[in-house]
């Protein structure tokens, strides 16, 4: 680092920057440095500095203790050729995103998703609410059939039975850990239709074309990204139906990593990236029949 001040370039140094010296410790290794180091214009290599008279000196002129002083004129004799020269940092950072991803990420999820689920393999989650509607307004859901209103007599029993193109569904999810990502499953039976109420028929044909899968996958950057020191990059689709199938994209975008990766962090990580999943589906519309059938 250079810093300017009035015309004179002064140089971050080891000397100063160092915390394994007190401010007198640092003076004394420049009085050494002028007198007897590479200042003086005496010494060309290391190997020439002679730390006995230095420490010497130090004993006498400044009353330094006899351990103190030979320690400043050992170290001066080792590293004095680095101590005056413009500090350069030596901590190395290893790339966070694939630190991640190949380590934290897979240590810790199976085990948070298996802490989270009951019994039955629920998971500890928010319901989510969606709907799902035919094409065309002028199609019904085969199979979906509800009580419009309450029939006074036998006559209006048909009349009150209605076909609809559109139901509200409200259900909570199963979470499962997948090759570097999550998974968010979501399964329809009959009482997870809310809208319309009071439903009479609900043929199962039907009801399992209306569950979808989530999928998450996170991949880490290259050493070379400058992203890779807090970033890692994310992709989460959606494949709804299941003799007919489509896909979407929910979001592509850089999630920001957590600072540092402790464990207690990374839940916390993971607890966001479940529930963002979970958020980008909820309200969402899916089309009944929309895709190519599979054999």
């Amino acid at each position: 680092m250079i810093i300017k001040k009035k015309n004179v370039l002064l140089e971050a140094l080891l000397i100063d920057k160092s915390d394994e010296f007190t401010k007198q410790e640092k003076k004394l290794i420049k009085v050494m440095h002028d007198k007897f180091g590479y200042a003086s214009g005496k010494l060309k290599n290391s190997w020439d500095f002679d730390k006995w008279k230095a420490a010497a000196y130090l004993i006498e002129f400044f009353e330094v203790p006899y351990d103190v002083a030979h320690s400043l004129a050992s170290t001066y004799y080792w590293n004095g050729d680095k101590l005056f020269k413009e500090y350069q940092p030596i901590r190395k950072e290893d790339n966070r995103s694939y630190l991640f991803m190949n380590y934290a990420f897979r240590n810790i999820l199976d085990e948070y998703i298996n802490k989270n689920q009951d019994e039955g393999g629920n998971f500890n989650l928010s319901p989510i609410e969606y709907v799902v509607k035919t094409e065309n307004e002028n199609e019904v859901i085969p199979g979906i059939v509800y009580q419009s209103f309450e029939p006074r007599n036998y006559s209006e029993l048909e009349e009150s039975r209605k076909e609809t193109n559109e139901v509200k569904i409200k259900t909570e999810p199963h979470v499962w850990s997948s090759y570097n990502g999550i998974t968010l499953y979501v399964s329809v039976m009959e009482n997870n239709i809310i809208d319309p109420k009071d439903i009479i028929k609900a043929d199962w044909s039907t009801i399992r074309e209306m569950g979808f899968t989530t999928s998450l996958k996170l991949e880490p950057y290259e050493d070379e990204n400058p992203k890779a020191k807090d970033f890692v990059k994310a992709e989460a689709t959606f494949t709804f139906g299941d003799v007919y199938r489509y896909t979407g994209t929910l979001f592509q975008e850089d999630i920001k990593l957590p600072t540092p990766l402790s464990k207690e962090n990374i839940i916390e990580f993971l607890k966001m990236l479940v529930e963002k999943i979970r958020l980008s589906v909820n309200g969402m519309t899916f089309i009944y029949g929309k895709g190519e059938k599979r054999d």
